[in-house]
């Protein structure tokens, strides 16, 4: 985060294609994890989990992105990675 006053969600959300109502959509406060890391106005590395559905078609879209509300201050994300955890 450029600076303190940024306010962004990472939002993660999972759907099925056709249909409008996600499966999963999860939210995680990108600045308060920065700022715990006294990380801002640098890169930092961040962590989120989620956890899917059981029974959620392999043919669903997973969906990243961040928002940024009302704030009118930039915020940036870098090399995202999806892993899946056993």
């Amino acid at each position: 985060m450029p600076n303190d006053k940024a306010s962004v969600l990472l939002v993660t959300e999972l759907k099925n294609p056709g249909e409008d109502k996600p499966l999963l959509w999860d939210s995680f406060d990108l600045i308060k994890e920065v700022t715990a890391k006294s990380s801002v106005n640098r890169w930092c590395e961040v962590d989120h989990l989620i956890t899917l559905p059981k029974g959620a078609p392999f043919t669903s879209w997973v969906k990243v992105y961040m928002w940024r509300i009302t704030s009118t201050q930039p915020a940036y994300l870098d090399d995202l990675q999806l892993l899946r955890a056993d």
